[in-house]
């Protein structure tokens, strides 16, 4: 007799949207590395319809065994239940994963090669962004700032230059601005007022820092705005307006390419409203 193939389980995901609410629910109670495979899945989903389950462990820094399980956990069969819910929402993309994967096995690749593959990072990621931000948060933001007595930005290790631009750019259109320089400018209890706005930028892995200031903020009565990656990101629960961008690896490098987009819009918009 032929053996039966395993199937998902009864109320699997079905959808690219079911799959993220369902790792949503389930990522505080899972291991650390099914945790790792579901921050891959949530930042770099899409790639998963062009790479094989090794590479996908491999870009997630787990054994293929633990992406097999984080997939069971779920209510999935295995790794070509979790290709098939991103096939059939109709990826269309290059197979940009397969080159920069090539690049990685290689250990090398000229300057001129890896300008392409930056290039064709930021391409995607701004792309991505694009295609999937939430734009009645952007507006909600840009009201939030227009409207703010005061803003206060904190953003460290990679993120600072991204702080950095907004605090400078809403400066120049007449915002009174303030920014965490990591020095303890806001290390110093305070009670953020109503009239005033929290910035906070943190990408994973999230810097402590961010995560202090931000929870610190949602307990009072400011406006509190996260730009981070996915809605796995701590940062999420303590937001009151939460602006999403995912950036491209390239061999474990990430570009700011569609964050700086994001920044410019956001910040762009509030000066056209000053």
């Amino acid at each position: 007799m032929a053996q039966r193939r395993a199937t998902a389980a009864p109320g699997a995901p079905e959808t690219v949207e079911d799959l993220r609410a369902r790792i949503v629910e389930l990522e505080p109670d899972l291991p650390r590395k099914l945790r790792d495979c579901a921050s891959f899945v949530m930042r770099s989903g899409e790639e998963i319809v062009f790479l094989t389950a090794a590479q996908v462990a491999e870009a997630a820094q787990v054994q293929p065994s633990a992406l097999i399980r984080f997939c069971q956990s779920i209510g999935l069969s295995g790794y070509t239940d979790l290709q098939r819910i991103f096939r059939s929402a109709g990826s269309r993309r290059p197979d940009y994963p397969s080159r920069v994967q090539s690049l990685q096995d290689s250990g090398s690749g000229s300057t001129g090669h890896l300008l392409g593959d930056f290039v064709g990072a930021a391409h995607h990621s701004v792309d991505r962004l694009h295609a999937s931000l939430d734009h009645e948060a952007l507006e909600a933001a840009v009201e939030a700032i227009v409207g703010a007595r005061h803003v206060y930005i904190a953003g460290y290790r990679r993120s600072f230059a991204v702080a950095s631009y907004l605090t400078y750019v809403l400066g120049q259109f007449g915002k009174r601005v303030e920014m965490d320089t990591g020095a303890g400018a806001m290390e110093a209890p305070r009670a953020f007022s109503g009239d005033e706005v929290v910035l906070i930028i943190s990408f994973e892995p999230y810097a402590e820092e961010a995560i202090k200031i931000a929870t610190r903020a949602s307990g009072t009565a400011a406006t509190v705005i996260v730009l981070t990656d996915t809605a796995l990101s701590p940062l999420r629960r303590t937001a009151d307006i939460c602006l999403e961008v995912v950036e491209t690896e390239v061999g474990g490098f990430r570009s700011f390419s569609a964050t700086f987009c994001l920044a410019s819009a956001l910040a762009v918009a509030v000066g056209g409203r000053l």
